[in-house]
């Protein structure tokens, strides 16, 4: 879903990008490992903060 020029996602389709659960991307909100944006009930978390956090847990 595209707002105003940034793309966000649903915890589920970013698990299914990332293939991993749904519970793991929760847990990675809650540990604020992910940066995430919250718009009333929902949570949605940007596709600059899914690239940065691959970045930042790449292994070289």
């Amino acid at each position: 879903m595209k707002k105003g020029g940034l793309k966000v996602y649903k915890v589920s389709q970013v698990a299914e990008m990332m293939e991993l659960s749904q519970k793991t991307i929760r847990r990675m909100i809650r540990g604020k490992r992910i940066p995430y944006h919250k718009i009333g009930g929902s949570v949605r978390i940007s596709h600059d903060d899914i690239e940065t956090v691959l970045q930042n847990t790449r292994i070289k």
